[in-house]
């Protein structure tokens, strides 16, 4: 876990994203994460991903050549912000956060987590040692949205969207897998993330550290695990479904990334690698195949 050290996202990253949807608000009404409403509410499902970078030009070509994302295109009137789909769905944005003075702020991905009501879930954030680093703000078609950090300041954002939840299909390739927190106290964790969505937690088994599954209603919908190493602040990491991990590293180094972690037999069995962008956001990447 040393190797991890130099990826260590900056405090002040965590209080910049804040001020970056901020002006992004200002200036545009966001799009809504469902082309077609759904009208179906899945509280504790993570159902949008943006990556705050002050390298948007870098992060297009690097996620449009490694995963197959399509950019929708810059719109004038949400010129800091940019779509980015998956087979023509829409999965998450790049935020544009040049000009903003954020010239020390490491790239990082923040991911949206459904709620039935954002303002009973900042009582229970602010209730449980949480806080709150941005709203609540409603965002046009997007929803009402509020940034917060955990007791162990990792930040995520809470979202009610006005035509619901993205509906629960099969993950594909390229497309997201899991969303995965790295937590010094797993337990206290899950007891705070129980307060913020109807989850049922179980542990993991044959795993080389404490680990806790989140289900609702029966659904995986996010992994708790122990981080141990002191150097590394506890964060949410994104999970990427690919085909071949060996292959997608090789696009990794040649689109300019860099491998943090190769796969080994000791994790996952090898199914797993953990890499980070151009501009500096780190992501996993996992060979996964549904059981039949």
């Amino acid at each position: 876990m040393a190797t991890y050290a130099r990826f260590r996202p900056p405090l002040p990253a965590v209080l910049f994203v804040g001020s970056v949807l901020l002006s992004c608000a200002s200036t545009a009404k966001q799009p809504a994460i469902t082309p077609t409403p759904t009208n179906t509410e899945l509280p504790g499902k993570f159902v949008w991903r943006d990556l705050i970078t002050t390298n948007p030009d870098a992060a297009t070509k690097f996620y449009g050549g490694l995963a197959g994302m399509g950019i929708q295109g810059r719109r004038e009137e949400a010129k800091h912000y940019i779509v980015i789909s998956q087979n023509g769905r829409p999965i998450g944005g790049i935020l544009d956060s040049r000009g903003k003075k954020a010239e020390k702020v490491q790239s990082m991905w923040v991911s949206s987590l459904s709620v039935k009501d954002v303002n009973a879930a900042v009582a229970a954030v602010n209730a449980a040692g949480g806080k709150v680093l941005w709203g609540p703000k409603t965002l046009g078609a997007r929803g009402t949205v509020v940034l917060v950090a955990d007791p162990e300041k990792a930040p995520l954002a809470l979202m009610r969207a006005p035509g619901g939840d993205p509906a629960d299909d099969q993950p594909v390739i390229n497309g997201w897998l899991w969303t995965e927190l790295w937590s010094r106290q797993p337990d206290s964790a899950v007891q705070f993330y129980s307060r913020l969505a109807p989850y049922q937690s179980r542990p993991s088994e044959n795993l080389d550290r404490p680990y806790f599954v989140l289900d609702t209603d029966g659904q995986p919908r996010a992994g708790i695990m122990q981080l141990f190493a002191k150097d590394v602040r506890p964060l949410w990491v994104p999970y990427v479904r690919v085909a071949d991990v060996a292959a997608a590293l090789k696009q990794v180094e040649a689109l300019g990334g860099h491998v943090i972690v190769s796969p080994s037999a000791n994790l996952r069995n090898g199914t797993v690698a953990l890499i980070q962008d151009p501009t500096g956001a780190v992501i996993a990447l996992q060979y996964w195949e549904p059981k039949s």
